[in-house]
């Protein structure tokens, strides 16, 4: 069976639908700390285990010290006032979230996660830094053309890394006002900073943010390296952690688009959905943006050239009330396992619902796979009329039944396909009982 549905849904994946207005974000987390605190010592032990957990693609992280004698400067004290921290340790993700006092690593890495899909209506990359001469260069692409009419500043910090217990020291800080380009260009930027000479030059790097008024980032680079191999989920109506509330059974549930962009080498990958816990009636799959729809549950390619995208969008049968807990799973041999997790909610299940019992029931049709014809079994606890409504992988339904007088017990209702349907997979449920989903699949 598996080997029919490749054939007939193993089809070549490609980039159709038009791009988005906003790009994967990257976070810029900065810890504000004082040496020699062990409050601080304990939140840090903790914060850079996030780095482990990500790349600097997704995640950035520099170290700023208050009264810290050669690793505080008036730059450093001033984004304490800027950021209005009043207490070490004290968290921030994007100049914005933030967690004060000595927190759980799993509580920064909740933090972290609720930021690593959100998008940014621009793209930055650092073009260039000289650490002898201090010389840096940013390019920023704008991609939202309705970005809000305020004043835009890039953030720019020197950090240094090993100084001698210290990492990731925050060094020097300059603010740049910036107008945007145009949607759909991009404009370089240019700074420099002044080297101390008793800075390990080697050591430095550099990261910049773009921030609004407010100090709201909108986005960040830096200069640290990438993995040759990476890809990005991005979607604007999702979270991580949330639940998804989706319609009731007998609809058919279509997400927003989704992307996944290859912010590394051109790679031939393979994706997936895992369910995770899921209603045995719920049939979890997904389309591109041409029609095209796949089976969730098997691997199917996935073939990008660097910086390019695709979107899909979640395409689910809803068979009961219930909750489904699912990823998408993106692996090739360079890239290891990539995966978005899930977490959908049709109604509200009770015990009351639990017990319900239909007058008719549904039970998988025979032949199946089939050609041509198929009869589809009903059990009826009494006398009833029914028929059998017949949709494709993309919820259009294609056939009805004439309704049928059925006896108490098993009834058989025969199906002929139309000749012209194509192969593939379809849905069918009782007219009367939208909750009767099943799926066959129909050869020619």
């Amino acid at each position: 069976m598996k080997n029919i549905l490749l054939v007939l849904f193993l089809l070549a994946v490609t980039a159709l639908a038009a791009d988005p207005t906003f790009h994967p974000l990257t976070t810029y987390g900065e810890a504000f700390v004082t040496a020699g605190d062990a409050n601080s010592d304990a939140a840090l032990s903790s914060f850079e285990q996030l780095l482990d957990q990500t790349h600097r693609g997704e995640f950035i992280a520099a170290r700023v010290y208050h009264a810290s004698g050669n690793l505080s400067n008036d730059d450093t004290e001033g984004r304490f006032t800027d950021l209005e921290i009043t207490s070490v340790p004290t968290i921030v993700f994007n100049a914005d979230s933030r967690l004060a006092g000595q927190a759980t690593a799993e509580a920064y890495q909740d933090m972290l996660r609720s930021l690593l899909f959100k998008p940014a209506p621009v793209k930055m990359e650092v073009a260039s830094f000289n650490s002898g001469t201090g010389a840096v260069s940013a390019i920023l692409t704008r991609l939202e053309p309705d970005m809000e009419d305020t004043y835009y500043a890039l953030a720019w910090f020197l950090i240094e890394n090993d100084v001698s217990t210290a990492t990731r020291v925050t060094r020097q800080i300059l603010y740049q006002p910036i107008t945007l380009p145009p949607a759909g260009n991009q404009s370089t930027f240019n700074n420099s900073f002044t080297i101390d000479p008793a800075w390990n030059a080697a050591n430095l790097w550099v990261a910049v943010s773009l921030e609004k008024d407010n100090l709201e980032l909108v986005q960040s680079a830096s200069t640290q390296a990438l993995p040759d191999n990476s890809i990005r989920f991005v979607a604007d109506w999702y979270q991580y952690g949330q639940t998804l509330d989706i319609p009731l059974p007998g609809d058919m549930y279509n997400s927003e688009l989704f992307w996944f962009v290859n912010t590394g080498a051109a790679d031939n990958m393979q994706m997936r959905i895992v369910i995770d816990d899921a209603p045995t009636d719920w049939y979890i799959n997904y389309c591109d943006e041409v029609g095209n729809c796949y089976p969730g549950s098997s691997y199917l390619p996935l073939v990008l050239g660097a910086g390019d995208m695709q979107a899909f969008h979640l395409n689910i049968w809803i068979g009961s009330l219930g909750i489904a807990e699912f990823h998408y799973e993106i692996t090739s041999d360079n890239l290891g396992t990539y995966t978005v997790p899930f977490r959908l909610r049709s109604g509200v299940v009770s015990a009351q619902e639990s017990l319900l019992i239909p007058a008719l029931s549904l039970s998988a049709n025979s032949p199946n796979p089939f050609s041509g014809a198929t009869t589809f079994l009903v059990n009826a606890q009494r006398s009833a009329t029914a028929s059998i409504q017949v949709f494709n992988s993309r919820g259009q339904k294609v056939d009805e039944t004439p309704a049928q007088n059925l006896q108490q017990g098993e009834n058989q209702i025969a199906w002929q396909a139309p000749p012209n349907l194509p192969a593939g997979v379809y849905f069918y449920r009782l007219q009367s009982e939208p909750g009767s989903l099943r799926r066959m699949l129909l050869l020619k």
